[in-house]
């Protein structure tokens, strides 16, 4: 506590400092317009905003920072990696190859959830050879669903097979990921036919997609494999609910992956 000759000093300190200067130029707000309010505190001239520009602003600021928190949660909790979140219709590179599958999709992801039901033509499935850009459209479709409010999920077939497998991570049992399956809205199975064809590999897959189909829920598949060598591959079942449930389209092109390395090489 401050005795009473240090609080004498700093009044008379106060008393003898200069008087306040002229009263400051008038600011106006950049966003409306308003003047700023003048204060004298003391004897310094403060500025202070007349509005609540400043706060609106702040406001959106945050909502904004929360949004793209919750996009960023979205996108883990739907499988898609770094690469796949920066697909778009309109990246996508149109050719002869391509044009129909690419409508295709676009369409589909507009029509949502209208044409969603399971009915011919309710999912797709993506074909064609490597690098044509069948994940790519598959993204897209997952991304233009989720900014909708969708739940989505994206996994890789390969992967999430292997880790079904070895058991998840986070005490996910088998039974648990199944469950998340079934109760996604789209389920997309990204680079189907590549596995190794085991008897449990083609059991699994045919839970997943018989769960869908009994659920009447849409599922979107790429496979860089033949209508007839994924059905071999898969077995009878599987690949009579798949083309049951989704509309085959071929997409073609070169392969991108190929062409980016030209042209990184003649750079």
């Amino acid at each position: 506590m401050q005795s009473i000759g240090e609080i004498q000093g700093m009044i008379s300190t106060f008393s003898s400092s200069p008087e306040p200067g002229p009263e400051p130029k008038q600011r106006l707000c950049p966003q409306c317009g308003l003047p700023y309010r003048s204060l004298l505190l003391g004897k310094q001239w403060f500025s202070s905003p007349a509005c609540d520009c400043r706060d609106r602003i702040e406001r959106v600021q945050l909502a904004q920072e929360w949004k793209e928190e919750e996009r960023d949660h979205r996108l883990r909790e739907a499988g898609l990696g770094a690469r796949w979140r920066q697909c778009s219709f309109q990246q996508f590179e149109q050719n002869e190859g391509n044009h129909l599958a690419l409508e295709r999709c676009r369409a589909y992801a507009q029509q949502w959830p209208q044409q969603a039901r399971l009915r011919e033509g309710s999912g797709l499935l993506l074909s064609g050879s490597t690098g044509v850009g069948k994940s790519h459209l598959a993204a897209a479709v997952a991304l233009a669903l989720l900014e909708r409010g969708a739940k989505v999920l994206f996994r890789n077939t390969s992967a999430f097979l292997c880790r079904l497998k070895d058991g998840y991570a986070e005490d996910r049992s088998e039974r648990q990921e199944m469950e998340c399956l079934e109760a996604a809205e789209l389920l997309v199975l990204d680079d189907l036919g590549v596995e190794r064809d085991s008897p449990w590999e083609r059991e699994t897959l045919y839970r997943v997609v018989n769960g869908r189909y009994e659920q009447l829920k849409p599922i979107i598949v790429t496979t860089n494999a033949d209508l007839n060598l994924l059905e071999k591959s898969l077995g009878p079942r599987t690949f009579g609910r798949l083309l049951e449930m989704c509309l085959p389209l071929q997409v073609g092109g070169e392969d991108h992956r190929r062409k980016s390395s030209r042209q990184r090489k003649d750079r």
